[in-house]
């Protein structure tokens, strides 16, 4: 089961850009967060946490469905040895 949230990547870089934010660790630095997670989240290589969601809807007074998503499971399937 997949934890998290995704990102609406399109939505959330036209807000960076709206804010002047250029890049992850600016973004983390606003936010509060750190910048590895930041960056993970971004390139997608990791699903935004609570913490995550919490801070920049704070920052940036949205609401979740502007920016966020409930992620879908990974369709990875695991193979059994037969």
């Amino acid at each position: 089961m997949t934890r998290g949230f995704a990102i609406k990547k399109g939505r959330f870089q036209r807000e960076m850009k709206k804010r002047g934010i250029p890049d992850s660790a600016a973004l983390a630095r606003q936010i509060g967060m750190n910048k590895t997670t930041a960056w993970r989240v971004l390139n997608q290589e990791s699903k935004a946490g609570p913490d995550f969601v919490d801070n920049v809807l704070e920052a940036w007074g949205m609401e979740f469905h502007d920016l966020f998503t409930s992620a879908k499971p990974d369709s990875r399937r695991t193979k059994v040895a037969a």
